[in-house]
């Protein structure tokens, strides 16, 4: 992520000018920080404030705000869990660019510009409280507990952090012998060769990813071999199998696992998760009887060589 700041306003910029946010403070007294994983805008409040609330005007070009919110029970349930500095936060999207070019192209990863994680306020010595965010006609509002204001030794600051574009908010439990898919948008003819997820599952175990086109009955477009997977979140490619060439278009991506309790990192979205029954490793051609989930976006996405010979790395969006 590119960032520059200039007189209370903050550039964050993914790709150039293709994903361009300016952020600017309508408050006094914010600055700028560099952290290990992105940028904070910071408030400081030298006294208790009239107001509760800090607001930011974001500018942005080419961005989708997907506000993050705390799991159900039915999610909790189920085993998922969401980072707790992300619970009411926003993931920030290109609305179609994604995947990596390798062919001197540029690496658009699975499409994240940014996360504006859930802020804290924090007390000279020390104390803090958890802050809401709120985005609504390109402003964003920090929302500080009042509370915690008034009891505050001063100064205090509010801490807004901007970065983390390389992974998802929360943690989504699969289970076993069922594939679970999601469209992505093929920006260019070409043949799946490989397939990246952000998966793992602490005892072991094993995946397989695969496509699939969009007509009802959902015809086979790629399938890969079997991979271990890691035991900590991580990127594990597998190498296709078997592929067809596929034109530009809409398709669905997959995923299955041989075991239980499989953790795949995610993002909430728009758009919905399918899932139906299948034998761990195998891949019905065609495949019917899917069955609609939540709307999450998975990490996930397929490496693919263009027709012509034009490499690219593309995001297997969107859940």
């Amino acid at each position: 992520m590119i960032s520059q700041y200039d007189k209370n306003t903050l550039f964050l910029s993914r790709w150039d000018d293709e994903s361009l946010a300016e952020i600017t403070a309508l408050d006094n007294g914010a600055f700028f920080k560099r952290t290990a994983d992105g940028v904070e805008f910071d408030i400081a409040l030298d006294r208790r404030p009239k107001t509760n609330r800090f607001d930011y005007r974001v500018k942005g070009k080419n961005l989708r705000f997907h506000y993050q919110p705390p799991l159900t029970e039915s999610e909790i349930t189920a085993g998922h869990t969401r980072d707790e500095n992300t619970v009411g936060s926003y993931a920030v999207y290109h609305p179609t660019k994604s995947g990596h070019n390798l062919n001197g192209g540029k690496n658009y990863g699975f499409g994240k510009v940014f996360h504006i994680f859930r802020p804290k306020a924090v007390d000279k010595n020390g104390k803090w409280s958890w802050a809401r965010l709120r985005f609504e006609n390109d402003l964003l509002s920090v929302i500080v507990n009042p509370d915690f204001l008034q009891k505050a030794a001063y100064p205090v600051i509010v801490d807004p952090e901007f970065g983390n574009h390389s992974d998802g908010s929360a943690t989504y439990v699969a289970g076993r012998n069922i594939i679970g898919g999601f469209l992505f948008a093929l920006s260019a003819a070409g043949t799946a060769t490989s397939i990246f997820g952000r998966a793992f599952r602490s005892g072991g175990g094993n995946a397989q990813w695969g496509i699939y086109d969009t007509a009802t009955s959902k015809n086979l477009k790629a399938k890969t071999g079997t991979a271990a997977l890691p035991t900590a979140a991580a990127w594990t490619e597998i190498a296709i199998s078997w592929a067809e060439e596929m034109a530009a278009a809409n398709y669905w991506i997959c995923y299955n696992f041989d075991t239980t309790n499989t953790s795949i990192r995610y993002d909430a979205t728009t758009d919905y998760l399918w899932y139906k029954s299948q034998t761990y490793g195998t891949w019905p051609d065609p495949s019917a009887d899917w069955t609609q989930y939540n709307q999450y976006k998975l990490c996930l996405y397929c490496v693919y060589t263009a027709s012509g010979g034009v490499t690219n790395n593309q995001l297997c969006m969107i859940i």
